[in-house]
């Protein structure tokens, strides 16, 4: 598996150092008040996750996030059934370990984080993970070798993300990037490509009900964020 690259600072006053290899972000040890700081730091935290975590890790958190949150048994249950590379895991692991730290999450965050547990537990059902003989040393699956392929894909297109957003803040500087040319150039397969897309799915789903002003919580946590990377 090829190395991710290493995100860009994402605020003021941080390095790559200190957003990617230090610790995991601690939000309740710095004692928030204001409920938009509170989303930045968030955001800030998920760069972090992304860069750190394995799918194992987004499972893991996701899971204890469903007992801590006293989801049915049945229920933690047919989740604990659902396979790893489930990418709803993905999508809102790293948001579960902000939560079951003791973080207060926003409620748009909460409803978001309960769609996809309703995936994962609907997947658990209905595809379940296949039981594995421990005595015997499990292979690199081709499915495995995709996921890790498409995790590295997700961690370059989060890098492109950063590279427009402190775009925004230089008159100099103008931002290119052809989508298309990259997924053709990276060989991209059509099952790889609609895994992307739905790693990506929640966040363009909260943009698009951002910019259609719907939501106000949701209009004025993302324009603070754009204001934060100025």
């Amino acid at each position: 598996m090829s190395k991710k690259k290493r995100y860009k600072s994402i605020g003021r006053g941080d390095t790559i150092e200190s957003v990617l290899l230090g610790g995991e972000p601690n939000i309740v040890a710095m004692d928030i008040k204001d409920a938009d700081e509170l989303i930045w730091q968030i955001q800030k935290a998920l760069n972090w996750y992304n860069y750190n975590w394995s799918e194992k890790e987004y499972r893991k958190y996701t899971l204890e996030y469903l007992k801590k949150t006293k989801y049915s048994k049945a229920d933690q249950e047919a989740a604990n059934n659902a396979p790893t590379h489930n990418f709803d895991f993905r999508c809102i692991g790293a948001y579960c370990r902000i939560a079951n730290n003791g973080v207060t999450l926003p409620d748009f965050k909460l409803v978001m984080i309960g769609k996809h547990i309703a995936n994962i537990i609907q997947a658990g059902y209905t595809n379940p993970v296949q039981t594995v003989n421990t005595a015997e040393k499990p292979k690199s699956s081709i499915q495995d070798r995709i996921h890790d392929q498409v995790s590295d894909y997700i961690a370059e297109l989060e890098n492109k993300i950063d590279d427009f957003l402190e775009s925004q803040n230089s008159k100099s500087d103008k931002f290119v990037f052809d989508v298309a040319a990259w997924t053709k150039q990276k060989e991209i397969k059509s099952v790889q490509s609609q895994m992307i897309a739905d790693s990506f799915k929640s966040r363009i789903e909260e943009l698009s009900e951002a910019l259609a002003g719907k939501d106000p919580d949701l209009k004025q946590a993302y324009s603070l964020g754009y204001q934060n990377q100025n």
